[in-house]
């Protein structure tokens, strides 16, 4: 049996024994994952030629996470099922959702934890539903390069514990919460994304009733039941790489809502919302924010708001969550279910869902929205 050592591990002793029986025990999971199978749009990028050996991220911190590429491999023909057909997500199991025009995708964390990404054509969109279990971040990357499309692989490296993407048509390398692809063709480039919502599967069935759900017909043997990484959610001391930053200011596994600036990023806690939905107006970055969440129902999202319009928090009437002054009613989605505006949608904050040590390892010390 193998022994899990769960610690912290500090950046002045990054290799220390506890770390490599915790790398190991990554790499052993990692393998036995593998045994178990019997644009956002980059438009007119720079074509000038770069050196494919350079690296925007220090290479010596680009760790081999010991699947190999595409060793977790991603799903590239999802199917999808109606919300009454699926019997094996735990009301309390964590989904990513994806609306685009008409259609509303859901990704359960439970098939995300074992292929990471999910590049689905939805309404012909190449989109990349991409997830580090490790970094518990979720981000949606735009399949389409200067008009040519593509999707998105695990590349099996590893930096600052997040997982590193691979495009196929460029193969260059992409840090997943930095958006940006560190080595090969684009390096430098900044990815379009798509804002991915999260939420319960409990909340979900209430949230977006109109949803479809990735099947767990994947084409791949997995036991998606079962979590493959131990204790990793809800032990806030067992990371499994070690780190540069850290910041006790929350618990390291915290889920926390970071919205993206130019330089810094935001972050509002799930554990300052309370249990009813709740509203908080903000400004950042130069942007009016609307962010909308629930402790209860485990979601939070946001979005840029014209200023001088009114918003006021709606219990109990999900989907519906929240309304405005103009007599407009939404969805989490943002979605103008009902009032003048019915059919349209407010543009998303662009953010993340991530914990808290990660968010910290890559932003240095994030701003705390003040409860």
């Amino acid at each position: 049996m193998v022994n899990t050592d769960h610690t912290l591990h500090r950046i002045n002793d990054p290799f220390n024994s506890k770390t490599r029986r915790l790398y190991y025990i990554y790499a052993l999971v990692v393998a036995l994952i593998s045994l178990a199978c019997t644009n956002d749009e980059i438009d007119d990028f720079d074509s000038t030629p770069v050196d494919k050996d350079v690296w925007d991220i220090p290479k010596t911190k680009v760790i081999d996470g010991g699947a190999g590429r595409d060793g977790i491999p991603s799903i590239n023909n999802p199917k999808f099922v109606a919300l009454e057909d699926v019997n094996y997500i735990l009301d309390t199991d964590l989904v990513l959702v994806l609306s685009e025009g008409e259609i509303t995708h859901i990704y359960p964390h439970k098939i995300l934890d074992y292929h990471e990404a999910i590049n689905d054509g939805i309404l012909g969109n190449n989109t990349a539903i991409t997830y580090c279990p490790l970094t518990g971040t979720g981000i949606g990357f735009k399949g389409l390069i200067n008009g040519s499309k593509t999707t998105f692989g695990i590349s099996g490296l590893v930096y600052k514990n997040n997982q590193i993407l691979f495009d196929r048509l460029t193969e260059s390398y992409w840090s997943q919460i930095t958006r940006k692809a560190v080595h090969g063709e684009l390096r430098g480039r900044l990815a379009k994304t798509v804002t991915l919502f999260e939420t319960t599967w409990e909340s979900a069935k209430s949230l977006v009733p109109d949803a479809l759900v990735l099947s767990k017909d994947t084409g791949f043997s997995r036991v998606y039941e079962q979590y493959p990484y131990l204790d990793y959610r809800t032990n806030h001391e067992f990371l499994i790489f070690p780190v540069e930053e850290e910041d006790d200011r929350l618990e390291a596994k915290e889920r926390v809502y970071g919205v993206l600036g130019n330089i810094d990023i935001r972050t509002y806690p799930i554990s300052h919302f309370d249990n009813n939905v709740s509203l908080i107006k903000d400004f950042f970055d130069g942007k009016s924010l609307l962010i909308v969440g629930s402790q209860k129902n485990q979601f939070i999202t946001g979005f840029i708001h014209e200023s001088g319009i009114d918003y006021t928090a709606l219990q109990d009437q999900f989907p519906l969550v929240f309304e405005d002054s103009r007599g407009n009613k939404y969805d989490v989605l943002g979605r103008a279910l009902e009032g003048p505006d019915q059919g349209k949608k407010l543009k998303q904050a662009d953010a993340m869902m991530g914990y808290w040590f990660a968010l910290v390892d890559f932003f240095g010390r994030p701003q705390i929205h003040i409860k």
